[in-house]
């Protein structure tokens, strides 16, 4: 079936993260078991895509992946903190993969059919990274995509920008400063997507419609998870249309991922499909 190897990559890799996730035992945290989660559901997902193409189910089991269980005390429990960090660390190695040249490579192969797919949990496992104490690469201003694409992107982002106006002024003193800096990141990417978008972009318009009224901090609250969700979402149906450009497509996905980072401060989670699915 189109994109067999990748499906059965990835769902192999879906179940090696969700064995690291769930085996830390006493050095879990509430991130690490909604990992675990994640990508158990990514697993399942990817064998339904595999068993629908007819792949037969021993090809799909393949070679057990499983983490080999911690070294464990007499009570069951990792409680070297040596130990047990270790084994964070290897989850958050194990997270970054996704952002190796050879992971979007294969991502710029995927056919259109699956590209949101794919590139939607690459931007989960890139979040993942910061989320659990890592670091990510300095990913540096959006130099793609570009035109059309970019367009459609920044009529998003202007969206939410407007949004973020509206959640700083009204929301309280405690969540003042987490939105001034989403609202400061969402104008940096509007920017350099006014850029990149060139002739092109659409003009500025002079406000946005809310999706209900906005006048207490509790609706501010409100409107910022309801914004990020639809930027969320808004970002991950662009996928498809760089299918193929390996640029195009990591400009993409290294702006879902900044959405999907941004988010959880608003009570939007992590999902194991981002902007696709709300599990």
């Amino acid at each position: 079936m189109p994109d067999e190897q990748a499906l059965l990559t990835a769902r192999r890799d879906a179940v090696r993260l969700r064995d690291l996730a769930a085996g830390l035992d006493n050095a879990a945290t509430p991130t690490t078991a909604l990992l675990a989660t994640v990508h158990g559901l990514q697993a399942d997902v990817f064998e339904s895509v595999l068993r629908s193409g007819g792949v037969p189910p021993a090809e799909i089991a393949g070679t057990p992946t499983t983490t080999p269980p911690p070294t464990a005390t007499a009570g069951g429990t990792v409680t070297d903190p040596t130990q047990a960090a270790s084994r964070v660390g290897e989850l958050i190695a194990a997270e970054g993969e996704a952002l190796s040249a050879q992971a979007l490579l294969v991502l710029a192969g995927i056919s259109a059919e699956r590209v949101a797919l794919f590139g939607s949990m690459t931007a989960q496992r890139t979040a993942a990274v910061p989320l659990l104490g890592g670091r990510l690469p300095a990913a540096g201003p959006l130099t793609a995509p570009t035109g059309d694409l970019a367009a459609a992107l920044l009529e998003a982002i202007r969206s939410a920008v407007y949004g973020f106006e509206v959640v700083v002024t009204q929301t309280d003193v405690s969540h003042r400063r987490a939105a001034g800096q989403t609202l400061g990141a969402l104008r940096t990417r509007s920017a350099e997507l006014q850029l990149l978008a060139g002739p092109v972009a659409p003009p500025i318009p002079l406000g946005y419609a809310l999706p209900f009224p906005v006048s207490t901090p509790a609706a501010a609250l409100m409107l910022a998870t309801h914004l990020m969700t639809a930027l969320r979402a808004s970002v991950a149906r662009q996928l498809p249309a760089v299918t193929g450009d390996t640029e195009g497509l990591t400009g993409t996905v290294q702006l879902l991922t900044d959405v999907c980072l941004h988010a959880v401060t608003w009570r939007v989670p992590l999902t194991a499909f981002p902007g696709l699915s709300d599990t």
